[in-house]
Formats: structure tokens, sequence, C-alpha cells
């Protein structure tokens, strides 16, 4: 009887028979976005007064934008580097997409509903997507994949 739950499909198989030196082996490639990702988290959580105030409201998304780009490049690389779980390399820009996407949703949300002086907003959501749309292209046309 097929189901459809996320353990059963190829990803979860795959990640079922990977062993410890192979999830020390991912750990480690996936060390600098996860670091990249607590970085952004640690921005989000600082209250709003800390920071410059610009006229300029494209600043503020052009951060976002850039933030993004580089986790999403990282994620990339992160996952073509990895050979422990083959379906995360050879759809690595799903997964980086995916990713960069529902974390950009997340950080927003938290914004808006956990951190002090800080608000969710839509404009900085669609700058986070679009920078996690930047960082895949940008990887892919380096490396040309």
């Amino acid at each position: 009887m097929p189901t459809n739950s996320i353990l059963d499909s190829n990803l979860g198989n795959q990640f079922r028979r990977v062993n410890r030196k192979q999830w020390g082996k991912l750990f480690n490639y996936s060390l600098p976005p996860l670091v990249w990702m607590a970085f952004i988290l640690l921005l989000i959580g600082i209250p709003g007064y800390k920071f410059p105030s610009s006229e300029l409201l494209s600043a503020d998304k052009f951060i976002h934008f850039g933030l993004y780009f580089v986790l999403s490049f990282l994620w990339m690389q992160a996952f073509i580097k990895q050979n422990s779980v083959p379906m995360l390399r050879f759809e690595a820009g799903f997964y980086t997409l995916l990713l960069g996407i529902a974390y950009s949703g997340l950080t927003e949300m938290l914004q808006g509903l956990l951190f002090v002086q800080r608000s969710a907003d839509v404009l900085d959501y669609l700058a986070n997507t679009s920078g996690t749309l930047g960082g895949f292209f940008f990887f892919r046309l380096i490396i040309r994949r």
C-alpha cells in the first residue's frame, strides 16, 4: 500500500542509509550555510532602533537581498560538494530554493511575532526571496551546471 509520507520517499530512504562517517561529512559541508543562517537569525533579533536609520528604503532591501544571496550560494555549494545523500546533490537547486524561501518566511514571521521592536514586512520577504533566487542563478552561472 503506497503512502505519501516523506520518510517513505526516495530522499527519506537515502537519509536512513547514511552512516555515521557520511553524516559527519554532510554536516561539515552544511556548516557554513548553517552558521550563516544563525547569523541572519542574530541580525533579525536585534531591535530596530539599534540599526542606523537610512533615508534610502532600498538600502534595507539590498541588505536582505545580500544576506539571502549568500545563504543560497552556500547551500548550493554544500549540496553539490557532499556525496552522502545523492538526491541532495542532484536536486541541489530545488532544496536550496526550498530552504531559502522557507527560512525567509520563518524569519519574517519571527520578526512579527517574537522579536522586540521588529516587524514582519512583505517587501523584506520579497527581497529575501529575490536574494535566494539570485544566489541560486549566480551559482548556476559560474558553475555552468
